[in-house]
């Protein structure tokens, strides 16, 4: 899905597009992951920041039951990890 591809590569003005016109925050792909978990996994704190403005789950969960907080840190992506723990994931 494309929103889910903009969430991870980081297209910011791309996702939010897509937001304001109807797209839902927690679409999910093949694997389960939602786009926050890709932009967090990514360091994309930008893309984070907009998703959860919009509402993304915070505790959505991937085919490895993993939230996005999780695949953060697994990637070792310090920035997408503050970004969640700060909005309470």
């Amino acid at each position: 899905e494309l929103f889910i591809k903009a969430c991870r590569g980081g297209l910011t003005s791309i996702v939010v597009r897509y937001i304001d016109e109807g797209q839902e925050v927690d679409a999910q792909d093949a694997t389960q992951c939602t786009g926050l978990h890709y932009a967090a996994a990514n360091g994309h704190v930008d893309v984070v920041r907009v998703l959860i403005g919009a509402n993304a789950s915070l505790e959505a969960r991937d085919a490895n039951k993993e939230s996005p907080l999780i695949a953060a840190c697994h990637r070792g992506e310090c920035h997408g990890v503050s970004v969640l723990l700060a909005h309470g994931a």
